[in-house]
């Protein structure tokens, strides 16, 4: 048994890691109260799976996969999908005295206990990846419960609004949205506003509405891959667009050409940057918003799961006094994230480091950034040749 043993022991003994390995990083956060866990994980010694076996094993609790394990969707529906986004957990199988549920957070007693009293069942408790219920949740119950209740009311003032909003009001302009007041103003600000918070709560990277003959579709992007998460009344659609311009920055009344904007929001889980970008379609224009988590943006180099051998070539690459290096991928994939990981790991202060992007994604003390400006001449060819007269010794492009 595990439960009576050091977590790095365990993870010794499950051949993750080695001994000289676990000494090296207790060293290293001697003065850090990170659990070894999270440290083994974030410097890539492990990965996530692996970690939470090995937390499995020494609590006792077993560790289930969730992406791969087959789920009735109709038995995890006993638990409210308002609850199971909220706890963060899913029912995965269940018996006539006991109910096996996955749960990022599995020593949680007192929700252990209300789990219990919903389902009127003894509970066995399993820890999983929050990441993954989080997907599977959106998957088994769809994007829907209380923006229904919200597009209802949007539906019904859009009848007797005329889908217009009112240009040139104390909204109009203010490009800081907070979250914590999505009750408030009117429906359509209500759906948005909710809509947002969807995307932060799923970590998805993307939101996409998408108008069609005779509804929109919402999707999000979470791990690359689009989900479908509900179908919006075509009513809508125009006054939805409208509020997203509005907040970001653009002609409300230009629906015949592309647009980019962006705007920050304030939620309970922090401060996020979302690009916004229309694109006129035969339906209507279709709107793709990117979700940007400035916590998170910009990682150490180490904690983006690259192989050891593959990740030292990479930095030695990134060292030198010339050269190219290119980071391709499909969408989702993980390009900006690797790109301002190793800006990050180059900006030491000792070097003059310079940027052309397209847009800035994520402003960085110690780094010249500049964004894209075709109208004014500043292409990526331009910028380039301008970096390289200036002879600095790490461009970005």
């Amino acid at each position: 048994m595990y439960a009576d043993r050091a977590l790095h022991n365990i993870f010794i003994d499950e051949g993750y890691v080695t001994a000289e390995v676990i000494e090296k990083v207790l060293a290293e956060r001697e003065n850090s109260s990170e659990p070894l866990g999270e440290s083994l994980f974030s410097l890539g010694y492990v990965t996530l799976p692996q970690k939470m076996k090995c937390v499995a094993l020494q609590t006792g609790i077993p560790f289930i996969d969730v992406k791969t394990t087959e789920i009735d969707s109709q038995l995890a529906k006993r638990i409210p999908q308002k609850l199971a986004m909220r706890w963060k957990a899913l029912l995965v199988d269940s018996s006539e005295t006991a109910a096996s549920v996955a749960m990022a957070d599995p020593m949680n007693f007192d929700l252990i206990d209300e789990l219990s009293h919903l389902l009127g069942l003894d509970i066995d408790p399993m820890w999983a990846i929050e990441a993954d219920l989080v997907e599977r949740i959106v998957e088994i119950y769809g994007g829907y419960n209380d923006l229904e209740d919200i597009l209802g009311a949007a539906s019904k003032e859009v009848e007797t609004s005329g889908l217009e909003l009112s240009q040139g009001s104390e909204e109009d302009h203010d490009k800081v949205v907070s979250l914590a007041d999505v009750s408030d103003g009117s429906p359509v600000v209500q759906f948005v506003n909710g809509l947002f918070a969807r995307a932060i709560k799923f970590r998805a990277s993307d939101i996409h509405i998408e108008p069609r003959a005779k509804s929109v579709r919402v999707r999000f992007r979470v791990d690359g891959m689009l989900r479908d998460i509900m179908d919006v009344p075509r009513e809508i659609h125009r006054a939805v667009v409208s509020r997203i311009k509005v907040i970001s920055g653009l002609d409300i009344a230009e629906r015949r050409i592309p647009q980019d904007g962006r705007c920050s929001m304030v939620s309970a889980e922090g401060d996020f940057d979302f690009r916004i970008a229309t694109y006129p379609t035969v339906n209507g224009e279709k709107v793709t918003v990117r979700v940007l988590d400035k916590r998170s943006g910009i990682r150490e180099v180490q904690s983006l799961g690259i192989a050891n051998l593959a990740l030292q070539e990479l930095l030695h690459s990134v060292e030198q006094s010339q050269g190219l290096v290119l980071v391709t991928g499909p969408t989702g994939s993980g390009k900006t994230t690797t790109l301002y990981s190793l800006l990050n790991h180059v900006n030491r202060g000792d070097r003059q480091v310079i940027t052309i992007e397209d847009p800035v994604e994520y402003q960085m003390e110690g780094i010249v950034q500049a964004n894209v400006n075709v109208l004014a001449g500043l292409t990526f060819a331009t910028g380039l040749r301008a970096m390289l007269r200036e002879r600095r010794e790490h461009h970005h492009a």
